[in-house]
């Protein structure tokens, strides 16, 4: 693949250099943590002004003089789109944004670099030293750095994944499967269909082993199977699907057989 391929979107120098002022645990815990608040309150302000906009439409167009007679069903209908709008914010709150959530996602990311990297302190100054005018952003708030990919968006857990433990970038219409050399997987990425590649190439480059739609791997059954025939089902059906890439990816690494993609440029 070609190299000289560039994302016009970078990390804006004002959280640079936040970031190298506070370092990246201080960072996430008061200047980060703060930005996931904001984006639930948004959400579930949102949710319940749209919510009781409609609700209160559904009583109030019958007495109204609009000079069209609206059926009961519709006025129902309206308010049932109400009450699921208020009920699917609060959740969405709960589920992406809860205080208990927040407060989980500042430790979870560094548990998860000690039991791969030993020091989390460590992994934190080397990505900071890292961080220069040419780090990449992704349009989900994937920072990209030379060896580090740093997931750091309002709604998704907080991660730093070096480039080498990245097992698999699956493109899917509904976005992109990120999976990680241990079988998770994130399934909903989205780099746009303009940057998909570029984002690509950047982790490629320090990862020949990285796989792809094009390539395949071994299912339970003994099956090869091709995971550009998984995509609109890889992360719903099974989450085993992350696992039987990730043994692939390994597979592959350990034989030094390099996936299909680098046949494109051969």
């Amino acid at each position: 693949m070609s190299n000289n391929r560039v994302i016009s979107t970078k990390m804006s120098n004002t959280m640079m250099n936040q970031i190298k002022a506070m370092g990246f645990e201080q960072y996430i815990a008061d200047v980060h943590s703060r930005y996931q608040l904001m984006g639930g309150l948004k959400v579930l302000g949102y949710a319940l002004l749209f919510g009781a906009i409609a609700i209160a439409a559904s009583f109030l167009l019958p007495h109204g003089d609009i000079g069209v007679e609206i059926p009961n069903g519709a006025l129902i209908a309206l308010m049932i789109v109400g009450i699921n709008l208020i009920l699917g914010g609060i959740v969405a709150y709960f589920v992406f944004f809860s205080p208990s959530k927040r407060k989980k996602g500042l430790v979870a990311y560094k548990e998860k670099l000690i039991k791969r990297h030993g020091d989390y302190h460590k992994v934190l100054k080397e990505v900071e030293s890292q961080l220069d005018p040419s780090v990449h952003k992704t349009e989900c708030s994937t920072y990209i750095t030379e060896d580090w990919v740093i997931i750091m968006d309002a709604r998704r857990p907080i991660s730093f994944t070096h480039k080498s433990e990245i097992a698999a970038l699956i493109g899917t219409s509904a976005g992109t499967v990120m999976v990680w050399d241990d079988g998770a997987f994130d399934p909903d990425m989205y780099f746009g269909n303009n940057t998909w590649w570029r984002v690509f190439d950047l982790i490629a480059q320090q990862n020949p082993y990285i796989l792809t739609n094009r390539d395949s791997f071994e299912n339970n059954q003994g099956q090869v199977v091709s995971i550009g025939t998984t995509t609109t089902h890889f992360a719903r059906r099974s989450a085993e699907n992350g696992k039987f890439v990730a043994k692939q990816f390994a597979t592959n690494k350990q034989a030094g057989v390099l996936p299909v993609w680098h046949k494109k440029t051969d």
